[in-house]
């Protein structure tokens, strides 16, 4: 009886155990910074299948914000889709990884760009996760060479943290590392108070007066 009874609690938890984390991406938020040169951008990401089954994937596309001009496709390593079409599906085996990434399209346009991915399991359709892709590329390297100067300080931040160049920012945002957007500033001052934050990784994207993400930093916060 006991050996029976062992049987039935380790099927139970592999059936409930299914569902409770059934794959996992990162990073995410997904950057990629660049230039209007006629090249593709791709902001890489990689899901995991954590299940022991080989699994469909359905993917959905909304394009948040992308520069006039820009197109932008989702890829994996197994192709790409077409440009305008915003969903589709994939296979991938059993505790494997598979790249699934947002290619940019800049056109020799300077600007920037935000796709969002919604992700699930076709056996899941209820565990969906969105995944935020941002692509950037800037006009001259003079302006690049300006992004740099932009830093935040301290990292680790306690309940507040400050911005060195802060004149060139017009405006952050602060994502989370699910991509959750979590907090936008305008018109920032040098420091930002995070205290109402948990403790944890966050991705800060800095943009300009015309809203192209110039720069982006990961901040720990404790």
């Amino acid at each position: 009886m006991k050996k029976r009874n062992s049987i039935l609690f380790f099927l139970m938890i592999q059936v409930f155990g299914l569902g409770a984390q059934d794959f996992t991406v990162s990073p995410n938020p997904a950057f990629v910074d660049g230039e209007p040169n006629g090249f593709p951008l791709i902001a890489f990401a990689q899901l995991v299948n954590d299940t022991y089954e080989p699994q469909t994937v359905v993917w959905k596309r909304t394009v948040t914000d992308l520069t006039a001009g820009w197109t932008s496709n989702v890829c994996t390593s197994q192709g790409c889709a077409l440009e305008d079409v915003n969903e589709g599906t994939f296979t991938i085996i059993p505790l494997e990884g598979l790249f699934v990434d947002i290619q940019f399209n800049t056109n020799w346009i300077a600007g920037a760009g935000m796709v969002e991915l919604e992700l699930y399991f076709e056996s899941e359709p209820d565990s969906i996760m969105t995944v935020v892709y941002h692509g950037s590329a800037l006009a001259t390297g003079v302006e690049k060479k300006e992004t740099l100067e932009i830093e935040i300080y301290p990292n680790p931040a306690g309940n507040f943290f400050s911005i060195k160049g802060v004149e060139k920012v017009r405006q952050i945002k602060i994502f989370n590392i699910l991509g959750s957007h979590l907090m936008t500033v305008d018109e920032p001052s040098e420091k930002i108070y995070v205290d109402h934050l948990s403790t944890g990784i966050y991705q800060i994207v800095f943009l300009n007066e015309d809203g192209r993400a110039l720069k982006t930093e990961s901040l720990s916060v404790f």
